[in-house]
């Protein structure tokens, strides 16, 4: 998105203080929910919803043009879809950590009734409920922080940021996130955040990890999250740490490759 050697820590700032302010502001309305006139099950409710949830890649574009580093909405969509190492690399280290994490759920999670057949429309619909969030915390955040941290340090801090931004959803009527712990999706942020990280790191492209997060935020829908606090599900505990021992790997072992 933006030149690394450009990101710095008053950048990082502005990126952090007004997706929270956004967000928050948008689904704060929610939370209070005055005279009970936007509920999240109606159309107003949704759009608000939306808005604030995709504070992140509005705010990386206002930034972006804020500092004269792009023109306009063209060349933004270019520099999200643009891979630095080719497509190869970015098309099979996307395609392993949508196989991994299909088959952790797959195997630790209970279906729900929901048909297979409408895992494709609710996939694409999850671009502006949750993937398109990477813009701003792997395109910018994470890039920002490996000039500050190493990349086992730097990831598990924007997971921090990306759940803490996340609170007010429990604070909402009708978000799934109300049905299991803050704890537990501290967790799910922060070894997610590895993975996330991690694709970003070896395709040189935010786009696969647009793609990823769609994807978990889809199999959300198709399984049923078991709280691995409140549910007794350790193997799932373990399963997330692996994962994110995968991608740590898989980082350092390209980084060595290149050399």
């Amino acid at each position: 998105m933006l030149s690394v050697e450009k990101i710095n820590g008053k950048r990082i700032a502005w990126y952090i203080g007004l997706t929270f302010v956004f967000t928050y502001i948008m689904w704060g309305v929610l939370a209070l929910n005055p005279g009970g006139l936007l509920p999240l099950s109606g159309v107003p409710g949704v759009i608000i919803f939306i808005i604030g949830g995709n504070a992140p890649p509005i705010v990386v574009l206002f930034l972006l043009l804020k500092w004269r580093e792009i023109t306009g909405l063209k060349e933004y969509f270019r520099r999200i879809v643009r891979t630095e190492y080719g497509a190869r690399r970015a098309i099979w280290v996307t395609a392993l950590f949508f196989l991994v994490e299909i088959g952790l759920v797959a195997i630790m999670e209970k279906r729900t009734a929901q048909p297979l057949y409408m895992f494709i429309p609710i996939f694409l619909l999850t671009v502006m409920g949750g993937g398109l969030e990477e813009v701003g915390w792997r395109g910018f955040l994470q890039r920002g922080m490996e000039k500050k941290l190493p990349f086992w340090l730097a990831a598990p801090a924007v997971g921090l940021i990306w759940a803490f931004w996340h609170i007010p959803l429990w604070f909402i009527a009708g978000t799934s996130n109300s049905t299991f712990s803050y704890l537990y999706f501290v967790l799910f942020c922060v070894t997610n955040s590895y993975v996330l990280a991690a694709l970003r790191k070896i395709s040189g492209s935010v786009l696969p990890c647009i793609l990823f997060h769609m994807l978990i935020n889809t199999l959300g829908s198709f399984f049923v999250i078991t709280d691995v606090f409140l549910g007794k599900d350790l193997p799932l505990l373990l399963a997330y740490v692996l994962q994110a021992i995968l991608a740590v790997a898989l980082v350092y072992l390209q980084r060595r490759k290149s050399q």
